[in-house]
């Protein structure tokens, strides 16, 4: 007698329906409370350097408005002297100004990684505990405000938002960024009592 399909010793057991979640990624790095203090800090990191870049650009501006209303006469001796203190402002200005660009994507390359970092150890811990199967990240499914400007004249940029958003809806259940942010905030708290218990 032949078996039927699902009869006998070797009849599989009936599969359970994969469990999928999805994290609008956008929401951590807004919401996450290390992301908020982390951006917070390196804002502090950049405060001196913001401030000389904002000092030196106006002794420029004050230095070019006085070379303008002086009385010395243009191609002077006394007006190349005041034309190359402006122009070695200008050096220095442009290299401090390259320094800082430098050194902010740098701290800002390391901010997403360790905040992507923390993501992902939080994300294996919800699915290990919920028996997710997969959990993917989305971007919010709206365009960003530059795409939605009805001046926008870049198509291939609109149609790349446009690509990227391949998620259109999630349901409540299948939405899990809310109780992802709170288990990487309760991790985060929990590192920094034991910080505070070591200091």
């Amino acid at each position: 007698m032949a078996f039927q399909a699902g009869e006998g010793n070797g009849a599989a057991a009936p599969r359970r329906i994969p469990l999928i979640g999805i994290v609008r990624i956008q929401k951590i790095f807004k919401t996450y409370n290390y992301a908020k203090d982390l951006e917070k800090q390196i804002k502090g990191e950049f405060e001196r350097d913001e401030k000389e870049i904002k000092d030196l650009k106006e002794k420029i501006k004050a230095k070019v408005k006085d070379l303008d209303g002086a009385l010395t006469v243009r191609g002077s001796t006394q007006w190349k002297l005041k034309k190359n203190e402006i122009d070695r402002s200008m050096i220095l200005l442009e290299d401090k100004e390259r320094k800082f660009r430098k050194e902010t994507a740098k701290r800002m390359a390391e901010f997403y990684k360790f905040i992507y970092d923390r993501f992902r150890v939080a994300v294996g811990k919800y699915a290990k505990y919920h028996s997710y199967d997969l959990i993917m990240t989305m971007p919010e499914p709206d365009l960003s405000p530059d795409a939605k400007d009805a001046k926008a004249s870049n198509p291939q940029a609109i149609q790349n938002e446009i690509l990227l958003r391949r998620v259109q809806y999630v349901g409540a259940t299948t939405d899990v960024t809310k109780p992802v942010i709170e288990l990487m905030n309760k991790l985060y708290e929990r590192e920094k009592t034991k910080a505070s218990a070591i200091d």
